[in-house]
């Protein structure tokens, strides 16, 4: 190895730690997770809100924070709001914060949800240096490619939704029915919004979401990690009308109330019925009712996080992120047996 590739070597570990590292890290956490608590600032005490927001679209990048009647922010509260996402270990460092930009609210029974925009946003999963340098990496691949999901997010929203994604979201699959047909593909652009109701975002150039709001009820399934290729191979039934039910790479049987199609191997099963549908930009808002949320498995589920909070999850540990990444790529990709 000449001295020159030395250098270049032990810059490039100097920078990046011996790895590149993905924006979205598949893996297995139990759900609901107990790693990161999200807390709402500027408010006088902090609200905990890791159970009561959602991402609401992608572009432009806007987050959903559920309010019940009579707490909703001040004209005031609004212009300091900030969320900040806190390891729930240790010391419980601060390892991400958004501050927000209020853009609008919409009225739900019982209390508001409040659109934000990132105002400003600082990831601190990995130390200043190396962050730049992974950030300036992905938006030079971004710049020469284009993006990979289509999604024309600025610099800022893009910061906003990698510190999001420090909270991990589970990928499940849902199953939707109407008089037309019945689909069934993979989701994690959602999130809580308080224990009866829930909030998640679908693509508008996307067939998954027409059905969804022509059905106005679906089923989420969370997935066991062992089975995340079979979850992942789904998602190009987001561009699908409709799918053959008895073609699915794994057996079905029916949900507990609406008896839709679901995987035989679901873990927690929560049936849906929708409340309210806000289009806004490259995705519509989704806001529904739980009707019904059953446990079959306390199985770790399939979470994707962003790759600089499995960074920190591992300790910043070379030998021990490169093992996740093979972890990964073989829950995205699988082993070929399934």
């Amino acid at each position: 190895m000449s001295v020159l590739h030395q250098m270049r070597t032990a810059i490039k570990d100097g920078l990046f730690g011996g790895t590149i590292l993905p924006e979205e890290f598949a893996t297995g956490i139990p759900d609901p997770q107990q790693e990161i608590s999200v807390m709402l600032e500027g408010m006088g005490v902090p609200v905990d809100v890791t159970f009561r927001h959602s991402t609401a679209c992608s572009d432009p990048f806007l987050l959903a924070i559920a309010f019940d009647e009579g707490q909703l922010p001040s004209e005031g509260e609004l212009r300091r709001l900030s969320l900040k996402f806190y390891a729930r270990r240790g010391e419980r460092p601060l390892l991400g914060d958004i501050h927000l930009h209020w853009r609008e609210t919409l009225t739900v029974s019982g209390g508001g949800l409040l659109l934000f925009a990132p105002r400003s946003a600082r990831n601190r999963c990995l130390p200043r240096l190396s962050h730049y340098a992974h950030h300036s990496l992905h938006l030079l691949r971004q710049w020469k490619g284009g993006p990979a999901s289509g999604m024309r997010m600025s610099f800022l929203e893009r910061r906003g939704a990698m510190v999001s994604f420090i909270r991990p979201h589970p990928t499940v699959l849902v199953s939707a029915v109407d008089e037309l047909g019945g689909n069934i593909f993979p989701m994690n652009i959602m999130g809580t919004l308080g224990p009866t109701r829930f909030g998640f975002a679908l693509r508008n150039d996307r067939l998954a979401g027409r059905l969804v709001e022509r059905a106005g009820r679906l089923v989420i399934s969370n997935v066991p990690v062992r089975h995340a290729s079979l979850a992942y191979a789904l998602a190009r039934n987001h561009t699908k009308a409709s799918v053959e039910w008895d073609n699915l790479p794994f057996s079905t049987k029916p949900s507990p109330m609406f008896h839709f199609p679901i995987p035989e191997f679901a873990l927690r099963v929560r049936e849906l019925e929708l409340e309210k549908v806000h289009k806004i930009g490259s995705h519509s808002f989704f806001v529904a009712r739980i009707l019904s949320d059953t446990v079959f498995s306390t199985e770790p589920s399939l979470c994707v996080i962003h790759g600089y909070y499995q960074t920190w999850r591992v300790g910043g540990r070379a030998a021990e992120m490169k093992a996740a990444l093979r972890e990964d790529l073989l829950n995205k990709r699988g082993n070929g047996m399934q």
